[in-house]
């Protein structure tokens, strides 16, 4: 399904697009490297969706500023 996704962000014209096989790994790479948008599925493991996005909730610099 990541794949598929991501493909299909390529084909309309994303360049820079990052994938995670779980919760803690997308924190983990959103933490090195902020995103302008997160797409995640609810059911993931070692960190579920919701999880996720209390996680990037709490820590501010996560989220690039826009410009």
């Amino acid at each position: 399904m990541r794949a598929l996704i991501r493909n299909a962000l390529q084909q309309i014209g994303f360049r820079d697009v990052r994938e995670a096989p779980d919760g803690e790994e997308a924190l983990k790479q959103l933490l090195a490297k902020p995103a302008n948008l997160v797409i995640s599925d609810f059911n993931m493991p070692k960190m579920d969706g919701l999880a996720l996005l209390r996680a990037v909730r709490s820590h501010p610099p996560i989220v690039r500023p826009r410009s």
